[in-house]
Formats: C-alpha cells, structure tokens, sequence
C-alpha cells in the first residue's frame, strides 16, 4: 500500500545516517532538526533550508551583494561577515586579542569565500549525499504508483 510520507522519513533518516561531510564526518544531528517532512498516503514534501545543496558541492564565489548589517561593538558587518564572526569566536579560531583585530579576520575570512568559495567548493569534489537515494525513492515511488493504478483499472475493467 502506498504511504508516500513514510517513504520519505525513511529516506531522510537514511539520509542523516548513511551522508558525511566534506570532512567525512557523519552529518550534523542539528542539521537534521532543519529538516521537516509533510505529506499524506499519496503526496508529501521534504522542506530543508535554501543552502542544504552546499552538503554536496559546498559554497562557491558569492553574486549578490544585497545583504543586512548587524553592528558589532561599534564595528559593520554583513550578514556573512557576522556569521563567520561568531562561527570562528565559537571555535576560538581568532588569532588577534583585540576586537578590531578580530572583526578583520573575520571580514578577511568571509571576503576570501565570497571571493573564492570554500574549501570544498575549490576542491571540486562532489559528494553523494542524497541525490542516488532521491533518485532510488523516485524509482520505487513511481512502480508502486504504476501498480496501485494497474490495480484500480483492472478492478474498474472487472466492473
């Protein structure tokens, strides 16, 4: 019987248990709480954020320059530059003690991926992380839809 919302929880936990990063590390169980999947018997969807496909080809040069400002201790920065800020203050990547010495690595580091891209991107590696088990879930979903419409034509044809 068909249960398509099911399939697709199957395939999203197959997904965060089978995928690894760039770095070959498992994905990120916070990644997985990013991801919500809706549907019934017969329909459904998997709604992830805009930047999951990053997982496989990872981020390459920027080609937007719209973006909000957030203003740290006197000092602008963009969307990036802040994200980069505090992902590096997290990992305590800063090599400077000062703040402002802090705001430029930060600003260097996000002006170097909007530049280039990052790492994974600039290494041109593809990495498998969902698309073979989408197309897998496509293959099957579409026999299962074929044999239940076989089955209800030929039971209408017996009518």
């Amino acid at each position: 019987m068909l249960n398509v919302k099911a399939d697709l929880e199957k395939l999203v936990n197959e997904i965060f248990a089978k995928g690894k990063s760039f770095y070959g590390s498992p994905l990120s169980p916070s990644l997985r709480k990013l991801v919500h999947i809706e549907g019934t018997h017969t329909s459904g969807q998997v709604e992830v954020p805009r930047w999951f496909p990053v997982l496989q080809k990872g981020r390459g040069p920027r080609k937007t320059t719209k973006t909000n400002y957030f203003n740290v201790n006197g000092y602008r920065l963009s969307t990036f530059q802040y994200a980069i800020y505090n992902w590096m203050d997290k990992h305590n990547m800063f090599e400077s003690q000062t703040q402002a010495g802090k705001i430029n690595e930060a600003k260097g580091m996000a002006w170097y991926i909007n530049k280039y891209g990052n790492k994974h991107y600039r290494s041109g590696q593809y990495i498998d992380v969902y698309d073979t088990l989408v197309k897998e879930l496509k293959t099957e979903l579409r026999k299962e839809f074929t044999k239940e419409a076989l089955r209800i034509t030929s039971n209408l044809v017996k009518l």
